[in-house]
């Protein structure tokens, strides 16, 4: 059963939380409307997926230091050990798409994001994280989910 609010947060953080991740946003939802409005051959598409894949790797190695303080902060060392292993890999995932050397590295983190926000809806289910931040976690993915989605969309159309 998932726990109310398993590190106690005031409602003065909440609101915070949820202001700062709502104005996160913009940066993915300009970029992909970038993408869409001129199409491929603009300097403004360029842009825009440079823009949503460098935020993108920012953001999703964000999501994972997240997950590093949840792990340090949760309990059982065994446990602990594993989910501090796997925080990293967001950042990884990052990093590998911030050097260049997947094509379409859009599309990976794409994939980064909806494995995360698995994880952070698993994490409600089982009472580790609560449910104003499950709510938070699953509006804002649904957001950058779909951003990347319709990039992905203009650009498989486009080719």
């Amino acid at each position: 059963m998932p726990s109310a609010d398993p590190v106690h947060t005031t409602a003065r953080t909440r609101r915070m939380a949820w202001l700062l991740s709502l104005t996160g946003l913009m940066p993915f939802v300009f970029a992909t409307v970038l993408v869409v409005v001129d199409g491929p051959l603009s300097l403004n598409y360029e842009l825009g997926l440079e823009i949503l894949t460098t935020y993108g790797a920012v953001i999703l190695s964000f999501l994972g230091g997240i997950r590093w303080g949840l792990a340090l902060a949760g309990q059982g060392e065994r446990d602990a050990t594993w989910r501090l292993a796997l925080s990293v890999l967001p950042s990884l995932l990052g990093w590998v798409v911030l050097l260049n050397v997947v094509s379409h590295g859009h599309v990976l983190l794409f994939f980064g994001f909806a494995m995360q926000f698995t994880w952070d809806w698993a994490s409600y289910k089982r009472g580790e994280i609560s449910a104003w931040f499950a709510k938070l976690r699953l509006l804002v993915s649904v957001i950058v989910l779909a951003c990347f989605s319709v990039t992905l969309a203009t650009t498989l159309l486009s080719v």
